[in-house]
């Protein structure tokens, strides 16, 4: 059985996927093979993962529903080109003239994916904030959703580009059904172990139904 999270989960990947209109992209969470590059300009991400739960113990019971109050990380990333290469930064034999155009064209680059950032968070947090949005177009409501925290990480210039990450959270409650498994019915199991001098062989294991 699927749980509620992994519901809401699809849900919000979906939501998102279905707002793009060709300004991002929305993939769930998977880092492998990611780029800055991959995410240049209007290729800009919004990666979604579940990122922890808690179960409020009072009024709750093994047997009823549970109360879920769960968080999903959204990890934003954009990039941008530099129209110089910032190898040379780095070079001991660049000249003052090759460096002043370096960190000029990292500078502008940083400032636009800076800028780009910011709309791609606008784009995320009116898509998700949107009243029409509010139950995730899930069946069941989902309660007290909110977008609680967003933070921006360093530009991380990277050969001809510089790449920018950001986290949001995601958090809202559920119930999480717990229908309960019909288990194996236990047994007797007779673990027999025939020692020099134990005639009467009493070793095992005996294990009574519950």
């Amino acid at each position: 059985m699927v749980m509620e999270f992994e519901t809401i989960r699809d849900a919000l990947i979906t939501m998102l996927g279905n707002a793009e209109a060709g300004q991002y992209r929305t993939i769930g969470y998977q880092r492998q093979g990611d780029s800055a590059v991959e995410n240049l300009d209007f290729l800009r991400s919004v990666r979604v993962f579940y990122r922890e739960g808690e179960f409020p113990k009072s009024g709750a019971s093994t047997h009823d529903d549970v109360l879920h109050h769960m968080s999903f990380q959204l990890e934003l990333t954009v990039a941008k080109a530099v129209e110089a290469d910032l190898t040379v930064i780095d070079n001991p034999s660049a000249t003052p003239a090759q460096l002043t155009a370096a960190i000029a064209a990292s500078s502008m680059a940083e400032y636009l994916a800076d800028r780009s950032m910011d709309e791609l968070w606008r784009l995320v947090f009116l898509t998700i904030m949107d009243a029409r949005n509010i139950d995730l177009d899930l069946p069941d409501n989902v309660g007290t959703r909110w977008l609680a925290r967003f933070q921006k990480g360093e530009p991380d210039p990277r050969g001809q580009y510089v790449y920018l990450t950001a986290f949001a959270l995601f958090t809202c409650q559920a119930y999480e059904q717990v229908s309960g498994e019909t288990g194996t019915a236990g047994g007797i199991f007779d673990n027999v172990i025939d020692l020099d001098g134990d005639d009467v062989e009493k070793t095992g294991v005996l294990v009574d139904n519950p």
